[in-house]
């Protein structure tokens, strides 16, 4: 089986081939965070989470922190994207550019989601993206639901399904 390889060019950016898929979501009202935990606040919400696909490369504490996405839906709609997610084997979150359009895709294995796309208010992603590099490009994508009133992304009082642990770079 040949094995995908993506390069990025000069600004971390990925030439996309094929199109990523755009029903992670379903119809649910999710929310979408990107944000840092200190590793040893990720070390805890990982060894209570339920499902965790560890990376192969396993992550080094690179940096301060671990740069993590976190997808956030009602309960049932949490289950479907951890499921969804699974199938697809993430490999990392890459971006792209077209036409002052910035998009993060959940790159995966078997298939790609878009996750967000913004035209304006960029530099939450552009640090993120920074982020993934002084950690070593380890980075998870988190699965909470955020029944029960919890704010969205926080790790202290998340109800997490699944992590995705990914490695920029890596193959």
């Amino acid at each position: 089986m040949p094995r995908l390889l993506f390069t990025c060019n000069d600004d971390g950016m990925v030439p996309l081939m094929g199109m990523p898929r755009l029903d992670l979501y379903g119809d649910a009202d999710c929310a979408l965070t990107f944000t840092t935990i200190p590793w040893l606040e990720y070390w805890a919400l990982r060894d209570r989470t339920p499902l965790c696909r560890q990376a192969k490369v396993p992550f080094e504490e690179l940096g301060d922190a671990v740069p993590v996405v976190t997808i956030s839906g009602p309960r049932g709609q949490a289950t479907e994207i951890a499921q969804k997610l699974t199938a697809a084997e993430p490999l990392g979150v890459m971006f792209g550019e077209k036409d002052d359009v910035l998009a993060a895709i959940l790159v995966g294995l078997k298939e790609s989601y878009m996750l967000l796309q913004v035209q304006e208010e960029r530099e939450e992603l552009i640090l993120w993206r920074h982020a993934t590099s002084s950690s070593g490009g380890a980075h998870a994508v988190a699965v909470e639901e955020t029944d029960g009133g919890q704010e969205p992304g926080d790790p202290n009082t998340a109800s997490v399904h699944a992590i995705f642990e990914c490695r920029a770079g890596a193959a």
